[in-house]
């Protein structure tokens, strides 16, 4: 009997492993991810060219 149910919660856990892993394929592949890292990379390259912008300005001597 535990044999039997050890399996089946084997089994159990090995079939929601492959569901998540599925959906996390599935989510990467997107193009909804493909757009928010796209979005994400833009906004992190306006942050820096801005920061890079200050410094430059302030480092101008007057």
């Amino acid at each position: 009997m535990k044999k039997a149910v050890s399996e089946l919660v084997v089994k159990t856990g090995k079939a929601i492993i492959l569901m998540i892993t599925t959906q996390i394929v599935n989510y990467l592949s997107s193009e909804e991810f493909s757009n928010r890292v796209k979005k994400f990379i833009q906004e992190m390259v306006n942050k820096i060219v801005k920061l890079v912008m200050s410094e430059k300005i302030s480092d101008t001597p007057k």
